[in-house]
């Protein structure tokens, strides 16, 4: 803070979730940049599915018609279903604190072996393979080995 004013690196912003701070939503603590953006593309899934929703009360005429933003809300519209699993690496004990840099070959294979490990894991959750139930446009499995067996939906 700067003379009562908020500042951050500008550096800092693909780690930011600058959208969220901006956002007229509630405000959360959201540090990853995979939850940041499935959080935004959940958002956006319930616009979508809102305004395909709206647009079965548009008087048949103005949606054949020549109405450009008619046509544009047909074009953003939809129902699609997305069922989205995370697999959120955990630090390990022997981690280091510049474990960023580190892609030596046994570091990377013992990555490896942990994300196959984690994706076994998660196949064997079938709740998590089907479609969200209808009304859930968007649906974010976040499973962490930290958190077997299988951690929780939101």
């Amino acid at each position: 803070m700067v003379k009562g004013e908020f500042y951050w690196d500008g550096g800092l912003v693909p780690n930011t979730p600058l959208a969220q701070i901006l956002s007229a939503t509630p405000r959360r603590n959201n540090s990853s940049r995979t939850r940041a953006i499935t959080d935004m593309m959940e958002s956006e899934q319930k616009y979508r599915r809102l305004l395909r929703d709206l647009l079965k009360h548009m008087p048949h005429d103005a949606l054949q018609g020549d109405d450009h933003q008619c046509q544009v809300a047909q074009e953003m519209a939809c129902s699609h279903q997305y069922n989205v699993i995370q697999l959120i690496y955990r630090d390990k004990e022997w981690d280091r604190l510049s474990k960023d840099d580190a892609f030596g070959p046994i570091t990377m294979r013992d990555h490896w072996a942990s994300g196959l490990a984690d994706i076994g894991h998660t196949l064997t959750n079938k709740a998590w393979l089907e479609l969200p139930p209808e009304g859930k446009e968007f649906i974010t499995h976040d499973f962490r080995r930290s958190a077997r067996p299988a951690g929780a939906a939101r």
